[in-house]
């Protein structure tokens, strides 16, 4: 993968912003290299949707990401 390449996809890398963008669907397909959680810096998210083309590995370890995150949330506003 060429420096070009690879840089744009990388472009959600170590952003983040102080107003949360607001999307019903986060859909993550082949190519993005970074985690779902990074993600939760930018996007205030529904739902994630995970492309079939992502391999095994990602996407068993987007979903522990993502139910790590569901757990934490849950705890951070329990009563």
């Amino acid at each position: 993968m060429s420096a070009k390449n690879l840089d744009k996809h990388n472009r959600w890398r170590n952003k983040n912003s102080s107003h949360l963008l607001s999307v019903d669907y986060l859909y993550v397909s082949k190519g993005y290299q970074g985690g779902v959680e990074e993600l939760t810096s930018l996007f205030s998210m529904g739902m994630v949707v995970l492309d079939a083309s992502l391999s095994d590995y990602y996407q068993k370890r987007s979903i522990g990401e993502l139910l790590a995150l569901i757990v934490t949330d849950e705890i951070e506003h329990a009563p």
